[in-house]
């Protein structure tokens, strides 16, 4: 009988596989957004219309991401060790990605001479904004007007955001000693019933789409002694 605490170890499992098919489903999800598909719809939508292919990925990258950042706050030496690895996990690519697209990508695709993008406070709102994840920016002056999904450079940035929200949760609920209390499974529970049964769109529009994911994996981990992959 193989149980979850046994694959979860990295050289006893194929969770990298997972986010790689996953990471797949969200290009070809968001290839029908992307580019005209001459009436033919997206599969998944076609048949469950409150779902998509890349909704459906994103929701398994938010459960696995549950599940190794609880592991790796329980597993963490310290308290600053883990905050300093989900920094490590987050910025440097972040501020890479961004960089890169504003500078070099976006004068190069951008139909704006290069004064008149460089000059625009959009491109300046958009590395800043996207560097610190404050009220991330999708768009840059020029770039893609003329797409089916006009003017989108970045749109899964907006899973940035609630990714370090959930870290920040994660870690909340560590230092109070959450983890190692019987009754985080019940917490865990209420909160999921809670995201669902209650509107966040004020708080953040996403929030209460991914985040009952996240805690899934979460309580996926807690309860890895229990939970059975293989008789």
């Amino acid at each position: 009988m193989v149980k979850l605490e046994t694959v979860i170890k990295r050289s006893n499992n194929n969770f990298d596989l997972i986010r790689l098919l996953a990471a797949l489903m969200v290009v070809f999800g968001h290839s029908f957004q992307l580019f005209r598909n001459d009436g033919y719809p997206e599969p998944v939508s076609h048949y469950f219309p409150d779902l998509n292919c890349g909704g459906l990925a994103v929701d398994i990258f938010f459960f696995l991401s549950g599940l190794f950042i609880t592991a790796s706050f329980v597993n963490s030496p310290s308290r600053q060790a883990f905050i300093i690895m989900r920094i490590f996990r987050i910025w440097p690519a972040l501020i890479v990605c961004t960089i890169v697209t504003v500078f070099l990508v976006g004068p190069v695709v951008s139909k704006l001479t290069v004064f008149q993008y460089f000059n625009s406070k959009i491109t300046w709102s958009y590395l800043f904004r996207n560097i610190t994840l404050q009220n991330v920016r999708f768009f840059l002056p020029g770039m893609f007007d003329a797409n089916h999904d006009p003017r989108t450079v970045n749109g899964p940035l907006w899973t940035l955001p609630v990714e370090v929200g959930c870290y920040f949760l994660t870690f909340i609920m560590g230092i109070m000693c959450v983890f190692k209390e019987k009754w985080f499974t019940v917490l865990i529970f209420t909160t999921l019933i809670l995201l669902y049964a209650f509107n966040y769109e004020q708080l953040f529009i996403y929030w209460n789409k991914p985040v009952p994911f996240f805690f899934a994996g979460s309580l996926a981990y807690i309860l890895r002694k229990y939970i059975i992959i293989d008789y």
